[in-house]
């Protein structure tokens, strides 16, 4: 009901999330970040080394789960 009124959207506070910040590795590719996107129809994998901020990235054949 509250999502829905106007009036309550208009001046219902947001509520910033706090930032959580990470430890800084000690060597190259200890810590990796990833993500899946898609552009022009393909979908890509980007990951990204924490320690460097090199940035890999490839294109994806399937991005759907494989079982062993």
């Amino acid at each position: 009901m509250v999502e829905n009124c106007k009036v309550c959207a208009k001046y219902r506070q947001q509520q910033a999330e706090p930032l959580m910040p990470t430890p800084f590795p000690e060597r190259p590719w200890q810590m990796i970040g990833t993500d899946l996107f898609q552009l022009d129809n393909l979908n890509y994998l980007i990951v990204v080394d924490y320690f460097s901020r090199y940035i890999e990235v490839g294109a994806m054949q399937k991005t759907t789960k494989s079982h062993f």
